[in-house]
């Protein structure tokens, strides 16, 4: 056993303090006892006298210090302010602290776990005392239940307030430490140089008297076997501070800081496994859970459990969480989903907000995407829920954010209007945003939209009647000004409304067969017409089929069905189509048949049954004492004398056994009296006289027993002789 003793005054930068712990006495032998300790280390004061046996792994002897950091404050990552200055309080720490002399136990879960080497600042465990709504953002949203671990704690103040307001001057510094009175829950990165070759130096000592040591095992390798409390057996080196060396010492137990939870020691090990951690916390593990909801995941955190790992097994860890579908989103501290309000959209899985339909469009409540309004209305406000109907006189296109006015020369006489009408001839509209168009006056005359009236040569569309200019009139048209009579709109075309100065080509599909129609007809079932301005429509060819009002004849009918000239019907049961195009279905042969519509070819009888005729949707089943042997049989053979069958079968039964016959359908026992004793009898013999039998099915007779007689064939038993006569 090697013991060293080491006693030196160190004096540094700014610390922290905790609450009254086991093995703690009240010092005055700092320097510094009260007053703010200063940001630069300044202020620190520690005073070493330890010991250090190789055979235990533990550290013995005290601790004085006055709490203040040995280093300069840390800043935190997201600002550029210091945080954690705390009053100098001096204490003297024994090492190991007498409540925790027998391991493994449960380390303090909020407060001093062990000191720092170099300055004698404390090091908390995992967990912390929580922050209230708003006490840790600026926008005066977010908490964290007392009991969760820094970082978890961190994770869900990004989650619930945004990073841009997180008061990061609460959380870790660069140093690992924060809050008055300051401590550590991290690593002591500013105790120790983390890239130096090897094994990490010593940077603290747990109340149970095991050295804390940086982040490595090896040169930039941390350790896999860590238990749960942050331990393990192995080698360490020696450690040299304040002019005295602590020894090496091989394979004892010693903690790690990590970057993960628990970071510092949460319990006093060694312990087996993450069950046995949490079993020495009784009152706290499984006893209480928080449901967190954060940018790394979601986990049902065990508060007050800082038990998190050992070897394959995980505790307290985040998950992925479930997603917020598309029309939803998560309100920042909320658990479940919430569905956008109308007039709003989510149109990705896990947002935090919905955004607003900008004009022109709308939504209803869940909505991911939003709705263009319909031609002939409007929204002029952005996250509206519905669209407004355009007044009479303007319209709308789809997607309007406003009405337009109809322009001179046409008008919308109703509301919701989509596009405003032409004013036809013989009539204006000389304002824009019109209901309705005025009739020239008696003498003059208008073209087609038009906003005056004129006293000129009558317009195309119209004609003269030798005092107005009138409209041509429906069937009619008229091309060119000054026209006294309108033309009937030629075969093959239309006009549908008065005033026309051409005439529209009926469609594809459609046709008319005289001049001055006023509208095309539809090409019936069966015909087509194939381009525009057609006067007849051409039937379709054999085996293809059309609907009213085509272009082109369907493709021909597929197999299992036929062309009955104007669609493509299914074949009946019993019949078949076994090609395209077919006009009539074909019965099915004999000995085959289809029992649904629609076949596309017929089914072979299956042996034991058949048909006897053509287009059969069935077959019948072969009767006792017939056969079929072969599928598609269109009839069944009668079974040889001397065999039988039951009803379907596909051959005739063993020929019948002696004691029984054959009827011709099945074989039936010999009746008393009766034999048969060969195989295959057609009848039964009757026993001779002088023998008999008296059962069913015999295949022999037997003779009278002495004393008896029968004098007749076909006995069933014998007779005894009377008195005064016998048989031998």
């Amino acid at each position: 056993i090697i013991l060293l003793l080491a006693v030196a005054t160190v004096v540094a930068q700014p610390g922290g303090g905790g609450t009254t712990t086991s093995g703690e006495t009240t010092s005055t032998s700092c320097t510094t006892t009260s007053g703010a300790c200063a940001y630069d280390g300044s202020s620190n004061y520690v005073s070493r006298s330890l010991s250090y046996s190789t055979a235990t792994g533990k550290f013995s002897g005290t601790i004085t210090t006055n709490q203040c950091s040995n280093d300069a404050y840390g800043v935190y990552t997201q600002t550029t302010t210091k945080g954690g200055q705390h009053t100098a309080s001096c204490i003297t720490q024994t090492f190991p602290a007498t409540a925790y002399t027998s391991t493994p136990i449960a380390a303090p879960l909020r407060g001093r776990v062990g000191l720092s080497i170099k300055g004698g600042v404390n090091i908390y465990g995992p967990l912390e005392a929580g922050f209230t709504t708003g006490q840790a953002c600026s926008n005066n949203l977010g908490s964290c239940a007392a009991g969760l671990d820094l970082g978890a704690c961190q994770a869900i103040l990004e989650y619930q307030c945004g990073t841009a307001n997180v008061k990061y001057n609460m959380l870790i510094d660069t140093c690992g430490g924060h809050a008055m009175p300051y401590h550590y829950h991290n690593d002591l990165s500013c105790d120790y140089n983390a890239a130096a070759a090897g094994h990490s130096a010593l940077i603290g000592i747990a109340l149970d008297g095991r050295g804390i040591y940086g982040l490595y095992e090896t040169t930039g390798t941390t350790p896999t076997d860590l238990d749960a409390c942050n331990g393990h057996y192995g080698d360490i080196p020696s450690y040299t501070i304040g002019g005295v060396t602590y020894p090496a010492a091989t394979n004892v137990y010693h903690y790690h800081t990590t970057t993960t939870a628990p970071y510092t020691p949460s319990c006093f090990g060694p312990v087996t496994s993450l069950d046995n951690c949490k079993s020495l916390f009784t009152s706290t593990c499984n006893s209480g859970f928080s449901t967190l909801t954060t940018n790394k995941g979601c986990m049902s955190y065990d508060t007050d459990c800082p038990c998190y790992r050992q070897g394959n097994s995980t505790y307290n860890q985040f998950t992925v969480c479930s997603a917020c579908t598309v029309g939803t989103y998560l309100v920042a501290g909320a658990t479940t989903c919430t569905t956008c309000a109308a007039g709003t959209y989510s149109s990705s899985t896990n947002a935090v907000s919905c955004s607003s339909c900008p004009t022109g469009k709308y939504s209803v409540a869940g909505a991911s995407t939003c709705s263009s309004c319909i031609a002939g209305s409007y929204n002029d406000v952005s996250g509206s829920s519905t669209c407004f109907t355009c007044p009479a006189g303007m319209y709308s296109l789809a997607g309007a954010s406003s009405c337009s006015m109809c322009a001179a020369g046409t008008f919308s006489a109703s509301s919701g209007a989509t596009t405003c009408t032409t004013c036809s001839a013989g009539t204006y509209a000389a304002t824009v945003g019109s209901t309705t168009c005025l009739t020239c006056s008696s003498g003059s005359s208008s073209a087609a939209g038009a906003t005056t009236c004129s006293t000129s040569t009558c317009n195309p569309g119209t004609y003269s009647s030798g005092t107005s200019c009138l409209n041509c009139a429906v069937g009619t048209f008229s091309s060119t000004a000054g026209a006294t009579v309108c033309t009937s709109c030629a075969a093959g075309s239309y006009s549908s409304s008065s005033g026309a100065t051409v005439c529209t080509a009926c469609s594809a599909g459609s046709f008319s067969a005289s001049a001055g129609s006023t509208v095309c007809s539809s090409c019936s079932s069966g015909t087509y017409s194939s381009s525009s301005g057609s006067t007849v429509c051409l039937t379709c060819a054999s085996g293809s089929t059309s609907n009213s009002g085509a272009s082109a004849c369907t493709t021909t009918c597929n197999p299992g069905t036929y062309s009955s000239g104007t669609s493509c019907l299914s074949c009946s049961v019993g019949k078949f189509s076994s090609a395209s195009g077919a006009t009539v279905c074909t019965s099915c042969a004999v000995g085959t048949y289809s029992s649904t519509t629609g076949a596309s070819t017929c089914t072979n009888c299956a042996i034991g049954t058949f048909t006897s005729s053509a287009g059969s949707s069935s077959c019948s089943v072969c009767s006792a004492g017939t056969y079929s042997s072969a599928a598609g049989s269109s009839t069944c053979l009668n079974c040889p004398s001397g065999s039988t069958s039951s009803a379907g079968a596909s051959a005739c039964t063993t020929t019948c056994n002696p004691g029984t016959y054959s009827s011709g359908t099945s074989c039936l026992s010999c009746s008393v009296g009766k034999f048969s004793s060969a195989s295959g009898a057609t009848v039964c013999t009757s026993c001779a006289v002088g023998t008999y039998s008296s059962t069913t099915g015999a295949s022999t007779c037997t003779n009278c027993a002495i004393g008896t007689f029968t004098s007749s064939a076909g006995s069933s038993s014998c007779s005894v002789c009377s008195a005064g006569t016998y048989s031998s």
